[in-house]
C-alpha cells in the first residue's frame, strides 16, 4: 500500500503480488497479480451458504493482509444472511494462538474463518484443533504453500480454502484454459529449483509475463505501457485468466480460484468446483 502512493506520484506503471483490493482501487498506474481479497471472499461466502453456514467467526491477521477482512466478509455474505459473530487479531508472527481460539470456542459459531499467511495461520490452525472447536473451519488464500501442510500437519485436514489452480493442476480437466500454463510453469520451476512452487511464486510469473508482453507491445513509454497493460484480454495465466480494463486492474474473477480441502495432507478439490 505505501509503493502504491509512490508509483501513483511518479505515474509509472508498477505490478503488485499482494492481494488486498484497495491496491488497485481508483488506481491509475498500479496492478496485481494476486487475486483480490473481495473475490476469495465470494468463493468462500458462496461455500458457507451453500453449507448454511451464518454466525461466521474470524481469526484475522494483524497486519495489512488482514485488514477489513471481518468487515469484507458482513458486507459480501449480507444476502446471504450471514454475520460476524465473533473476531480476533493475531501477530504474523505469533506463536501462541490460545487466548484467540478460546473466545472463539465461547462464541459457537457455525464456522471460523482464520485468515493469515504460514506460519501463522498453520499454527492458529492447529491450536483450534487442539481446543477441540467443531466448528468447520475456512483459511484464506494465503495458505497455498507446502509450509501450511508441513506446519499444520494433520489438523490441516477437512478445511475449505478458495486456492488457486496450480496447488490442484494434476485436478483440472483437460479442458481448462489454465491447464497448460500452470503445468509448464510447475515443470519448469521444479527443474530449475528442485520443488514445487507457491502461491506467490505463481504471482510473480504472471505479473512478469503480463509486464513483457505489454513491454513488447507498447515500449517504455509509461502511458503506452499502462494502456497496453490494461488490454491484456483473456489471458492464461497461473493465478487465473487475466482481462484487464481501465477500471479493473486486478483483471481476476471469483472464477480463478477453486474451493479446496486437504485430505491426508494433501490439496483436493471440492466436489462440484472445478
Amino acid at each position: 500500500m505505501a509503493m502504491r502512493t509512490i508509483a501513483e506520484k511518479a505515474k509509472k506503471p508498477m505490478i503488485s503480488l499482494a492481494s488486498n483490493q484497495k491496491l488497485v482501487s481508483g488506481a491509475t498506474w498500479v496492478f496485481k497479480t494476486a487475486q483480490n481479497d473481495r473475490v476469495v471472499m465470494e468463493r468462500l461466502v458462496g461455500d458457507m451458504k451453500a453449507n448454511g453456514y451464518k454466525n461466521i467467526a474470524v481469526a484475522r491477521d494483524a497486519s495489512g493482509f488482514g485488514e477489513g477482512i471481518p468487515e469484507l466478509l458482513a458486507e459480501v455474505g449480507k444476502d446471504a444472511g450471514i454475520k460476524v459473530v465473533q473476531v480476533e487479531k493475531f501477530a504474523p508472527d505469533a506463536t501462541d494462538f490460545t487466548a484467540q481460539m478460546v473466545n472463539i470456542r465461547g462464541a459457537k459459531p457455525d464456522a471460523t474463518l482464520i485468515w493469515g499467511i504460514p506460519p501463522a495461520a498453520s499454527l492458529a490452525q492447529v491450536a483450534y484443533r487442539q481446543l477441540g472447536i467443531k466448528a468447520p473451519v475456512y483459511q484464506s488464500h494465503g495458505i497455498g504453500n507446502q509450509v501450511f501442510l508441513d506446519t499444520a500437519k494433520g489438523s490441516a485436514d477437512g478445511l475449505r480454502a478458495a486456492l488457486g489452480r496450480m496447488l490442484v493442476a494434476g485436478q483440472l480437466a483437460g479442458n481448462d484454459p489454465q491447464k497448460p500454463v500452470v503445468t509448464q510453469f510447475i515443470s519448469d520451476y521444479k527443474a530449475k529449483y528442485g520443488n514445487n512452487p507457491s502461491t506467490f511464486a505463481g504471482h510473480a510469473y504472471d505479473g512478469f509475463t503480463i509486464a513483457v508482453a505489454a513491454l513488447k507491445k507498447a515500449g517504455t513509454d509509461p502511458n503506452k505501457l499502462r494502456d497496453a497493460i490494461e488490454s491484456t484480454s483473456n489471458s492464461p495465466g497461473v493465478s487465473g485468466v487475466f482481462t484487464m480494463t481501465p477500471t479493473d486492474h486486478s483483471g481476476l474473477t471469483k472464477e480463478a480460484l477453486v474451493m479446496v480441502t486437504v485430505e491426508n495432507g494433501k490439496w483436493k478439490v471440492l466436489d462440484g468446483s472445478k
